[in-house]
């Protein structure tokens, strides 16, 4: 059985056999040059058909390669990882390797993104093979890519990715105009977007209300990010009408990026919907918010909801109170009021007192803004 080892580096780690290292860093070299060359191949050489007796493995990695030669794949590369380069023994005759695989998508992603993997490698001779990979951390977020068979659209700009009976072209169609959309309405964005639409039951889709902006961090748990991604779940989406205000929502969500990172919740998602719905008629926006809004003898709205609360049981509502609420701030000055709010937010940092500093900008504490968006709202001829 080949010697298994602590994590390289550590104090503890125990020796290495130097033909077994320069084995296993041999296998990272082919499997790099045969993504790198599009060599499925050789690629797919690099398995223990031994350990494949159902021929699952074979059928995933053909799959995996099949859907990367399909992505505009760059800065692919396969390294030891941080834990080390012997980890543990698996069973008789394996050995457990950490892994670290790195890609970007190029024209979409800021940086490369590393997925630390754990394989289970055998040994042939002075070669080792492959015979199981598996995430090395249980919070880390898989790829459409990883999971199943993609289709891939692209369009200026645009980089769409579909599972498996996801109508591509109508939903490749649609994010191609709430990009366009959301441009007219932020100059400062350059349209450039990564579109997943998966069903849900694989796991990649979005985790709430059929979309959702997805973070790809350079590193699991690093903090810094490499891209991200705007993850759909088809089923999810009820109606074209739904469809386009989502899509336009989420986009600008990723439109204005750091922009809102230190600006409160309402703040934050009121603007995202407020161009979404940019170029529907006042009037209509006002009937939205009075359709959530409380009525005459019900409880009325105090404030504006704070942090995780805001997505609690009242979602709807304040949903539409932030949006009436943005709206309100633009009335004059237009979108760009939002964005120098933000700006104001983003500059006193995560510390800062937010009533005050929204005192400071709008003349208003947050339960005096709603008050204020609320009586703009009732003296509208078009409210309720």
């Amino acid at each position: 059985m080949a010697r298994p080892a602590a994590a390289e580096g550590s104090a503890h780690a125990a020796a290495v056999e130097p033909d077994l290292r320069s084995a296993v860093l041999r296998l990272l070299a082919d499997r790099e040059d045969a993504l790198r060359r599009g060599d499925r191949t050789a690629f797919l050489a690099t398995l223990d058909p031994d350990a494949d007796a159902d021929g699952r493995l074979a059928r995933t990695q053909a799959r995996w390669f099949d859907n990367l030669a399909r992505l505009p794949a760059a800065d692919i590369s396969y390294s030891v990882g941080d834990q080390g380069l012997l980890a543990s023994a698996a069973e008789e005759g394996t050995t457990q390797v950490v892994v670290d695989f790195t890609m970007r998508l190029a024209g979409f992603d800021a940086h490369p993104a590393t997925r630390p993997m754990v394989w289970t490698v055998t040994r042939d001779g002075d070669r080792v093979l492959l015979a199981g990979e598996r995430s090395a951390r249980a919070d880390q977020v898989r790829e459409p890519w990883d999971v199943s068979s993609i289709d891939v659209r692209r369009s200026p700009g645009l980089l769409g990715v579909f599972g498996a009976g996801v109508s591509a072209d109508a939903l490749m169609a649609a994010a191609s105009r709430a990009r366009d959309h959301v441009r007219a309405q932020l100059g400062r964005w350059d349209g450039r977007a990564v579109v997943y639409a998966v069903s849900g039951a694989d796991g990649t889709g979005p985790d709430h209300a059929g979309a959702q902006v997805r973070v790809v961090p350079r590193r699991p748990g690093s903090g810094r990010v490499a891209g991200q991604r705007l993850a759909l779940d088809p089923d999810l989406l009820d109606g074209p009408l739904a469809r386009d205000l989502t899509l336009r929502h989420e986009m600008a969500h990723l439109a204005l990026g750091t922009l809102d990172d230190h600006s409160p919740v309402w703040l934050i998602e009121g603007a995202a919907e407020l161009v979404a719905r940019a170029d529907v008629p006042l009037a209509t926006r006002l009937a939205l918010a009075g359709s959530a809004l409380p009525g005459p003898g019900e409880e009325p709205v105090v404030g504006l909801p704070r942090g995780a609360e805001f997505y609690g049981s009242d979602a709807g509502t304040n949903y539409e109170l932030a949006t009436l609420v943005c709206d309100y701030l633009a009335r004059d000055r237009g979108l760009p009021a939002l964005w120098d709010l933000m700006r104001a937010y983003r500059q006193a940092g995560a510390d800062a007192d937010t009533d005050r500093l929204l005192l400071a900008e709008t003349g208003h504490d947050s339960e005096g803004l709603a008050s204020a968006a609320l009586a703009w709202f009732n003296e509208h001829p078009n409210a309720g």
